[in-house]
This record gives structure tokens, C-alpha cells and sequence, in this order.
């Protein structure tokens, strides 16, 4: 009998371990961004997409319950949430997980209140007195109401609607709703992943273009951010992502935390670098030399001015750059600084070219000249080009780049007054020197097939 007595007990003390771990808890809790312990943003150029990882200390009791973690993005991703407590984690476990997001606002309650008793609150045209007149709301239908009050149906009326309470189903703000099963009353550490909507960045530089010499030349980057998501970020700290899972992906992390409130647009410094080498650039490309084609007279060419400069530790830079619009100054005869014109970056890695299109040179003047033109069998032909470089700036020498691009991969040249390089089977390059207030012309002869 004893030994059946004791063995009745120890079942009775199971069922009662089970019942407490299987207990639900009358109380609902709720969690708010003044538990949050630390946020991580990171943000996506393509797709208008951030990731939200936030850790928030959270007390709960022991049995079954619902925790209500509010403050959360409105434009969340529902199916990319994942919880996990980074402590007792054997003790906690995730039942049922539920996104609230019917807010509160005019329409709903007034949809919430078809059928039923509302007051609406009569001013006179002086706001000196008022009248509350007891109202059913029959129905609405895009913002138009139909009340009944006392025996007659008003189609609409004037004055402010009241209702006596907000329906339990309505939630100021939005909200993750988690049905827990906790087997220990004790506080948690739980981190909250998801993805949200609504949040983008793009990346801005400013060139200062130095052209004394003396101090180089400055390149400052800055970050904007776009937060649409409908949650705040305070002291978060910041990863930016470009490109894509196909192409791969350049990921960048900002040095400082930084806030970002709902519905901001803001800038945050990414980089700054002084004492920039760049060197400037000079290029005349030609149309595509077909080589069956005549040209009479001397044509004016466009000659334009690029920027390069090297992505180095050497050079003050070094640091993988995003991709993004350059806006390049410099400074006019009296200082001031003038802007000049502006490009376009690709993702920069490091120990890499920069090459930026300045705009025209105006001061540099190419002038292209087909001297003679003779075609070949069968679709051949021999052309003689001149093309004319005159350097009008004051004390500075250039080297002008002259790009020729040909039509046709089959070519040679027969003679020429300066030596070229073969970029490519259908391009040729010449880089001259012109002395400032001088001329130099260049002269070959082309043969294609």
C-alpha cells in the first residue's frame, strides 16, 4: 500500500508540473520601444526594403500568455518574422504568432459603429453654445452617413461624431501579437527579426577640384536615407547593401549610430578624403570610320575633360565606395567655388580607378580634316585624317587623347606622324602633348577592309 500510495503521489505531483507548464495567464503583456535594448538597421538600394534586428529585455511569467511587441514598422513583412530569446531560450517557446494592423482611424470606427448609438455634438455658427444629439448610425458608404435620430433619417449631419469607446479589435498603432508558453517566471533577452517596406538610401559626392596644385583636391560622400516604414530608429546602427544575389552584393557599414524617424529623409556622412592626386584627362573621339564614306571640309569636335584619380590608401581613399552621383567644383579666378559639372559612379572597390566625365573643354580646340578618301576592292578602303589640336589655356601644357574607332576589325595604318596604340581590333588611340598657346597636327593614313 505504501509503495501504491507513493507512486499515486508522484503522478499527481506530474499532472500538476504539466498543468502549471500548460496554464494559460489571464494577463496580457505588452512590450514598447522603451524596452528595447539595441536596433540594427540594414537597408537595401534595390527594392525599397530594410531588415530589423532589435533586442528588448522582457519580464514574463511563468504558464501560457500573450505578449503583445509593439512599435513595429506598419509596413513589416508578417511571414519574415523570427523571434528567438538569447537567454533560458529551453524555457520559452512560441505558440502562435499574430501581425495587428487595424489601426485606428475615422473610417474604421465609424464602420465599427453601423448599427449602433453614437452622439454627435451641434456648435452654433458662433461656437458660443452646443447641442449633443443622440444618433444610430444606419450606415456609410464612401464617407457618406445616414443617422437615425429620434424618428427621422438624416442623410448626413453636421457636428462632431462620438463614440463611447474604441471596439477592442482596433489598435493605436501596429503591432506582433505572440501566444507564448513560458515555463519559469524570469525576464528574457529576445531578439526580433524582420523585414520592413518603405526604407531606401542612395549615396551622394561632392569633388572639389584643386587646380593650384598646392593643397589636392577634395572628395566628401554622403549617405541619404529614406524611412517610410512607419517605426522610428533611435541609435541604430547602420548597414547598407547594393547590388543583388545574382550580380553580388556590396555590403557597407557607417561608422557612428545614427536616429532615423519615420518619415525623414536624412544624410549621414560616410566619407571624407583631402589631399587627392587627380589627374584630368583630355579626349577626342571620332565617328565610326566606315571607310566608304566622303567628308569635305574641316569639322569642329567636342573635346572633353575627365577626372581620374586612384582608390588607395596612398591617395587618402581605400575604401570600398558605393555607387552613386558625383557633383565636381572648383574654384574661379577670384576663389569662389563654381560647379562644373557632375557624374556618375559604379561600386568602387579598393586599390581601383575613379574616371569621371567633367564636361567640355573649351579652351582645347580639335578640328578634323579628311585629307584624301579612296576605296578598294572589294569593300575596301585608304583614308588620310588630319585632325588639328590647339591648347588655348595660359601656362599649361595638355596631353590630348585622340580615340579613333573603326568600322570594320580588318585595318592597318599606312603612315602616321605620331605612334598610336591598338586598344582593341576596331579602336586606335593617339596621346599628343600640346604645349599651351601651340598647335599639334596629327596625320595617318588608314587602310580598311
Amino acid at each position: 500500500m505504501m509503495i501504491k500510495k507513493t507512486k499515486t503521489m508522484l503522478s499527481v505531483s506530474i499532472l500538476l508540473c504539466c498543468f502549471a507548464w500548460a496554464a494559460p495567464s489571464a494577463e496580457s503583456l505588452k512590450t514598447t520601444i522603451d524596452d528595447r535594448q539595441s536596433v540594427e538597421v540594414t537597408v537595401y538600394a534595390n527594392g525599397s526594403r530594410g531588415l530589423i534586428k532589435e533586442l528588448r529585455n522582457v519580464t514574463l511569467p511563468a504558464g501560457r500568455g500573450e505578449l503583445q511587441f509593439m512599435d513595429v514598422a506598419s509596413r513589416i513583412v508578417p511571414t519574415t518574422v523570427h523571434v528567438r530569446p538569447l537567454t533560458y531560450a529551453e524555457d520559452f517557446v512560441i505558440l502562435e504568432q499574430n501581425y495587428e494592423y487595424d489601426l485606428i482611424s475615422y473610417d474604421r470606427l465609424m464602420e465599427k459603429y453601423i448599427g449602433k448609438d453614437i452622439q454627435i455634438i451641434e456648435f452654433s455658427d458662433y461656437r458660443d453654445s452646443r447641442r449633443v444629439v443622440d444618433a444610430m448610425l444606419m450606415s456609410r458608404n464612401d464617407g457618406d452617413e445616414v443617422f437615425k435620430i429620434n424618428d427621422a433619417i438624416y442623410l448626413g449631419h453636421p457636428g462632431i461624431r462620438v463614440v463611447p469607446k474604441i471596439p477592442g479589435n482596433l489598435i493605436s498603432r501596429p503591432t506582433l501579437s505572440w501566444i507564448y508558453r513560458n515555463r519559469i517566471a524570469r525576464e528574457y533577452q529576445l531578439e526580433v527579426t524582420y523585414m520592413t517596406g518603405g526604407m531606401h538610401w542612395s549615396a551622394d559626392y561632392v569633388l572639389f577640384l584643386d587646380e593650384s596644385g598646392e593643397g589636392g583636391s577634395e572628395l566628401a560622400g554622403w549617405v541619404t536615407l529614406e524611412n517610410q516604414s512607419g517605426a522610428s530608429y533611435e541609435d541604430a546602427r547602420m548597414t547598407l547593401v547594393a547590388g543583388t544575389t545574382r550580380d553580388g552584393l556590396y555590403v557597407y557599414d557607417l561608422a557612428d549610430p545614427t536616429t532615423i524617424k519615420h518619415n525623414q529623409t536624412k544624410q549621414v556622412r560616410l566619407m571624407e578624403a583631402q589631399g587627392l592626386a587627380v589627374e584630368k584627362e583630355y579626349l577626342v573621339t571620332s565617328l565610326l570610320i566606315r571607310g566608304r564614306e566622303r567628308v569635305d571640309g574641316a569639322a569642329r569636335q567636342r573635346v572633353m575633360t575627365y577626372l581620374r584619380f586612384r582608390n588607395t590608401k596612398d591617395n587618402n581613399l581605400g575604401d570600398p565606395l558605393p555607387s552613386g552621383k558625383v557633383m565636381i567644383y572648383t574654384a574661379d579666378e577670384s576663389g569662389r567655388r563654381q560647379f562644373i559639372g557632375g557624374d556618375s559612379i559604379a561600386h568602387i572597390p579598393r586599390d581601383e580607378n575613379i574616371r569621371l566625365r567633367a564636361g567640355e573643354a573649351f579652351d582645347i580646340v580639335a578640328e578634323r580634316t579628311q585629307i584624301s578618301h579612296q576605296l578598294r576592292r572589294p569593300n575596301g578602303a585608304e583614308t588620310e585624317w588630319m585632325i588639328a589640336l590647339r591648347n588655348r589655356k595660359n601656362d599649361e601644357d595638355v596631353t590630348v587623347r585622340v580615340q579613333e574607332n573603326t568600322f570594320s576589325g580588318q585595318w592597318e595604318i599606312r603612315q602616321s606622324t605620331h605612334r598610336y596604340t591598338r586598344v582593341d581590333a576596331r579602336t586606335l588611340r593617339f596621346d599628343v602633348t600640346v604645349a599651351s598657346g601651340q598647335e599639334v597636327i596629327i596625320r595617318y593614313t588608314i587602310r580598311t577592309e
